[in-house]
């Protein structure tokens, strides 16, 4: 498929420490590479809130890296669910610490549905980290159009890549509940 940005300057923005612009599965996201913690600290600055942050992956395997004790079901639901889903994980492993919250040790992850961010992340060879562009927690950046100058103009880069679309998907949160279900969005457990 051929895309509007060149993804190896995306790649090398990224590779040194940079912060982009980039749409996500469900909103226009800031993100850096989840290895560098001056890319994070940057868009903690940005934002100037404590931002939620997704650590997007770009297969099931390299989800894995970071939950090598994913469930079974998750993983079909994964391959089946249309809906990207966002995974809060307290069992996960290889994540860089700057990227732990030390209060919950739950991290998010997620899986892109997103065939532009999935390739961004395989050539970057790492997930992304993604904040919701916005410089409240209230509201998702859906559009381009949207976007807080105050983030455009702090970005390294910004994608081309879906800037004429609303993001209309919402995620799904799966986690385990305090009997060690599986919860999705607070519904009753989909799996013991």
């Amino acid at each position: 498929m051929l895309f509007e940005d060149k993804i190896i300057e995306i790649i090398n923005v990224l590779e040194n420490h940079g912060v982009i612009l980039i749409p996500g599965d469900t909103s226009w996201s800031m993100a850096c590479s989840s290895k560098s913690e001056f890319g994070y600290r940057k868009i903690r600055s940005i934002v100037n809130i404590h931002p939620e942050f997704f650590l997007c992956t770009d297969s099931i395997r390299m989800l894995k890296k970071y939950a090598p004790l994913l469930h079974p079901r998750i993983e079909t639901l994964l391959c089946f669910y249309e809906r990207p889903i966002n995974i809060v994980e307290s069992n996960h492993k290889n994540v860089p610490q700057h990227l732990i919250d030390n209060s919950t040790q739950e991290i998010n992850l997620s899986l892109s549905k997103d065939e532009f961010l999935r390739k961004v992340i395989e050539l970057l060879g790492e997930p992304l980290v993604l904040v919701n562009a916005s410089i409240t927690d209230e509201m998702l950046t859906k559009s381009y159009a949207e976007l807080p100058s105050v983030l455009k103009d702090n970005a390294d880069y910004i994608c081309k890549h879906r800037r004429n679309e609303t993001i209309a998907t919402e995620m799904v949160s799966i986690k385990y509940d305090y009997n060690g279900m599986l919860v999705m969005d607070g519904e009753d457990s989909i799996a013991s």
